[in-house]
């Protein structure tokens, strides 16, 4: 089976989605304050707020969520490999 897009999920989908993704931006920013990376951490949790905010159960805002979502990806799959975390780890700014 080949994945959904937001609009082709049901509004529960859609929030469990935003829901994950906003969990693991949080475990990301978490780590970044735990390795001393406190603008990263606060980029990362605005990122989650932010997410947060789009009202996506509702129909809402896609455009922007599918943005944000591609965003939230990038920088969890960026922080995701243990190998990144004392070299040359990517930064948000």
């Amino acid at each position: 089976m080949l994945g959904k897009t937001l609009v082709e999920m049901t509004n529960h989908e859609r929030a469990n989605l935003i829901k994950t993704v906003a969990a693991t931006l949080e475990c990301v920013a978490y780590r970044a304050t735990e390795l001393g990376d406190v603008l990263t951490a606060r980029n990362v949790l605005s990122l989650a707020m932010t997410l947060m905010g789009c009202d996506v159960e509702a129909g809402r805002n896609m455009e922007s969520a599918e943005m944000l979502l591609e965003q939230a990806m990038t920088i969890i799959a960026q922080n995701s490999d243990p190998g990144l975390e004392n070299a040359g780890r990517r930064r948000l700014h």
